[in-house]
């Protein structure tokens, strides 16, 4: 836990309080109103109290309530280079919980909306200060003061212009998640907005949801939590950020299921059905966590033949979407495997899948790619090691597969073996001699173990 006396530090503050909270304190009497804060402290308590990660933001000097607010500061020092993504985590956990709450769970089932809590986010450098100033050194206690921590509070006003989630994050929060996680595709910007007190604009974005691993441990398999969701989602059927939560609810019950070995779940269809409804009647373009978990349910029912026309209707739609580019290739090429080794689709496959790997196989100073693209390359190498095999190219066949195991386990890949035995016993990587795909096979469950 780092230490409040070391001065300058590293952080990202988190400001999250109740939209409206002076209007519904005027509908309240004192004491009801001091039971409501109570039961929104509570559901802050149960979060971070919840999980050992949250530990150093419990110091003192690392979070606050004020009245419908709480503040959290994630220092460097405590969370390395994940302090922006942990508190877009940190900020989505309080968000559900608060949904599924009993006020709100009451407000829902008499037909009315639920109470948001709006976010501001920034990352910055802060200073230690000691308080109060009455007090000798060895009585006094610690704040963190900065330009910083003021921009994230005034950051929560835009909210007010949020059309999804309501996570505003300031320039200097977006930059850092993006350097953190090179997925600069799950904001919507907001635009330059003047915030209170400040002579220049800020520019603000809005946070639309990662992918499945960001929200997998977030509990939104249960199924009360799904109920929240489905009235969530029905009640504001243009808004992404709940079509989102409701979609990662029925894969998150479908991940169960094949973990359990039921592999033709109908919560596949239903996820699906929810990205299809919104992909088609939301007129928004950042969409892509919508339609990256669209395909992968097209993906896992195999449903070849339209997972290829909406990965590419995809891709055309946004070019730098590397696994719809992926997804392309892996319809076909299933398909072809599926067919009994039919060599047009397989070909048609190979070339797909060379456009994935030009596009976006690239390394170099500065260039990282996110799980996504790693999962995307996975895909593509191994469509080119299959081809390859068939065409009695076994040393291009051997190579191309060993990409597809380095970028799998780049990805952390934990099936990625699983899916291999299944694709050779349909009949794929022929040419691949039995002491090489021995060793790939042992690379992969050593990285999945790892």
């Amino acid at each position: 836990m780092a230490d409040p006396s070391d001065g300058v530090l590293w952080m990202t503050a988190v400001f999250v309080d109740i939209e409206d909270s002076t209007g519904i304190a005027n509908h309240f009497k004192t004491q009801d109103y001091r039971q409501f804060l109570s039961q929104y402290h509570d559901v802050v308590r149960t979060v971070v109290d919840g999980d050992s990660k949250w530990d150093p933001i419990k110091a003192p000097h690392c979070h606050n309530f004020f009245g419908d607010e709480f503040i959290a500061f994630l220092l460097h020092a405590d969370y390395g280079d994940r302090s922006a993504s942990l508190a877009l985590e940190l900020a989505t956990k309080l968000k559900l919980a608060w949904y599924v709450s009993p006020e709100n769970r009451e407000r829902l089932q008499s037909d009315k909306e639920v109470i948001e809590v709006n976010v501001g986010v920034n990352f910055g450098a802060v200073s230690r200060m000691a308080y109060p100033l009455g007090k000798a050194s060895r009585e006094r206690s610690t704040t963190l003061e900065g330009f910083p921590i003021t921009i994230a509070k005034r950051a929560q006003s835009v909210c007010e212009q949020a059309r999804a989630s309501r996570i505003i994050l300031a320039d200097a929060a977006y930059r850092e998640y993006v350097k953190e996680t090179h997925r600069p595709h799950e904001f919507d910007y907001v635009g330059r907005r003047p915030l209170k007190g400040l002579a220049q604009l800020t520019s603000c974005y809005e946070w639309l949801g990662g992918d499945w691993g960001t929200f997998a441990e977030f509990g939104l398999a249960d199924s009360s939590t799904g109920q929240v969701l489905e009235t969530l989602y029905d009640k504001n059927p243009l808004n992404p950020w709940y079509a989102l939560l409701l979609a990662f609810h029925y894969f998150g019950r479908a991940e169960e299921d094949w973990y359990a070995e039921v592999r033709n779940s109908p919560w596949y269809g239903k996820a699906a059905g929810v990205c299809l409804k919104a992909l088609h009647s939301i007129p928004w373009s950042q969409l892509r966590q919508l339609s990256s978990l669209f395909l992968t349910c097209l993906e896992v029912q195999e449903q070849w033949e339209e997972l290829g026309l909406r990965a590419e209707q995809a891709f055309t739609a946004d070019p730098t979407f590397a696994q719809a580019s992926a997804l392309r290739a892996w319809a076909l090429f299933r398909a072809g495997v599926e067919g009994g080794q039919k060599r047009d689709l397989l070909q048609r496959a190979f070339q797909d899948a060379g456009r994935t790997v030009t596009l976006f196989d690239r390394k170099g100073p500065g260039i990282e790619s996110d799980d996504e693209t790693e999962e995307a390359l996975y895909r593509a190498h191994l469509v080119r090691s299959s081809y390859q095999a068939m065409e009695e190219q076994s040393n291009n066949a051997k190579e191309s597969l060993s990409r597809a195991v380095k970028h799998a386990q780049a990805a952390r890949l934990d099936w990625a073996a699983i899916e291999l035995a299944e694709l050779k016993k349909k009949g794929a990587f022929k040419g691949v001699d039995a002491d090489a795909w021995k060793g790939i096979m042992k690379q992969l469950r050593k990285g999945a173990k790892g």
